[in-house]
């Protein structure tokens, strides 16, 4: 993470979910704004949202340090390179009809 608890290549898909983006904006941890276009709005971070990241972020780094602790950097990389590939599969993954998925087994 960079200084200000932004990951610079870990943004994870849910934060480009429109879905989950009105619902953020619902709850008014974003302020949005036209943008150049009239099919563009500029996103930033409410004041709620800032005093959201704020507290947020110190544990994260906490629980982040312990769970890479032992792991050299360039381990890292190469787990992160591989969960990134791993999620990539999935979600280029053509979807399963509900139909088509197998049954569980009664127990």
């Amino acid at each position: 993470m960079d200084q200000e608890g932004k990951g610079s290549d870990d943004v994870p898909a849910a934060l480009h979910d429109p879905r989950a983006h009105r619902a953020r904006r619902a709850l008014r941890y974003l302020d949005g704004h036209p943008g150049a276009s009239n099919r563009e709005v500029a996103v930033a971070l409410s004041a709620k949202g800032g005093a959201l990241v704020a507290r947020l972020i110190p544990p994260a780094r906490d629980i982040e340090a312990d769970a890479n602790a032992g792991i050299s950097p360039e381990e890292l990389a190469v787990v992160k390179r591989c969960l990134r590939r791993m999620y990539a599969n999935l979600t280029n993954r053509p979807a399963v009809s509900r139909s088509a998925r197998p049954r569980r087994a009664a127990i």
